[in-house]
């Protein structure tokens, strides 16, 4: 993974979170793990992305992001390539807003229901 092979090149410690769909599981291991880190990097979708985005909220961690998901709302808003995306892990981070709903941040866009029976619904299918 061409990741990998940066992180090491350049002699940076990592280590891989692979989510499990559990929101307040994975978003507590996330935590565990942001004091041995400056930067989080998402290889993942919207789904992952929020995930981090709510883990990350009160550390000092920086978020990085390799769109790799299915639908990819937010990095398409930017209208980048991949290069662009890999380009951007090493680069001086840039504030976004952020939004909150009851105990839930978002950096995307927030959801009140119809959103999630149609993403349940294309998940059914094969």
């Amino acid at each position: 993974m061409w990741l990998k092979s940066i992180c090491k090149k350049r002699s940076f410690s990592y280590c891989m979170f692979t989510t499990t769909g559990n929101f307040n599981n994975d978003s507590a291991q996330i935590r565990l793990l942001l004091s041995k880190f400056t930067k989080v990097v998402v290889l993942g979708g919207d789904g992952t992305l929020s995930l981090a985005v709510n883990a990350l909220i009160g550390s000092s961690c920086t978020l990085a992001l390799l769109p790799c998901g299915t639908g990819n709302d937010f990095s398409r808003g930017f209208s980048c390539k991949e290069d662009d995306w890999r380009k951007a892990l090493f680069n001086t981070p840039t504030a976004i807003d952020v939004g909150k709903i009851n105990s839930r941040y978002f950096i995307n866009t927030a959801g009140v229901g119809f959103d999630a029976h149609v993403v349940k619904a294309i998940n059914a299918k094969s």
